[in-house]
């Protein structure tokens, strides 16, 4: 378990505040500094340098979003009631978090920070691989379609939040996202449900 000061914390969560709301190229240990009202210096006490800040970051979200992916994985035992939970799960994480949605689904802004990129695509590859063993026990149960593969079920899932959240941010978190994402998953439990059972 990862465990950080409480002026790594402010650092870190500043950094991705800073990210979502001026995005990557406004990220500096200046700005930083002065969002926080601490000399600049005073940072490069608690990170060596902002690859590695950012790599700090990044890490400490991917536990955060392990431990939310955990708990709403284990609220059901039924299956694609789980799958609901993780979904509409995530749209409730960044209506309380919606900095989050920035390093959860914009990989592509670390581009210039490899060590970055690679870390947050590996947290994403993980959150795919737990969906898709939840969405093939829910084949092998009859709970979910198996006449379609597995995988592409789970880019039926994760495909229409990635552009719900994109959405979302680029209206400025002007929707509710809570209610976008229950109602986007009544059209996603169609495609998903077994033809003997609704989702």
């Amino acid at each position: 378990m990862l465990i950080y000061t409480l002026r790594q914390q402010q650092i870190m969560t500043t950094a991705i505040e800073l990210i979502a709301e001026q995005g990557i190229q406004h990220l500096t240990m200046k700005n930083i500094a002065q969002c926080l009202e601490i000399s600049e210096p005073a940072i490069y006490r608690h990170f060596t340098n902002k690859t590695g800040m950012l790599m700090a970051t990044v890490k400490q979200f991917g536990q955060y979003n392990q431990e939310i992916f955990e708990q709403l994985a284990t609220k059901s035992g039924d299956i694609p009631a789980m799958l609901k939970n993780i979904f509409c799960g995530h749209a409730e994480m960044f209506d309380r978090h919606p900095a989050l949605a920035a390093v959860t689904f914009s990989e592509e802004i670390f581009q210039n920070e490899k060590k970055v990129t690679a870390q947050v695509l590996a947290m994403k590859q993980a959150n795919e691989k737990k969906i898709l063993k939840i969405i093939r026990q829910g084949q092998d149960q009859g709970t979910v379609r198996a006449d379609l593969p597995a995988e592409h079920l789970m880019i039926l899932i994760m495909g229409p939040m990635r552009l719900l959240v994109r959405k979302w941010r680029l209206a400025k978190c002007g929707f509710d996202i809570k209610k976008s994402a229950q109602a986007l998953w009544q059209s996603l439990a169609v495609v998903l449900k077994n033809k003997e059972d609704a989702i």
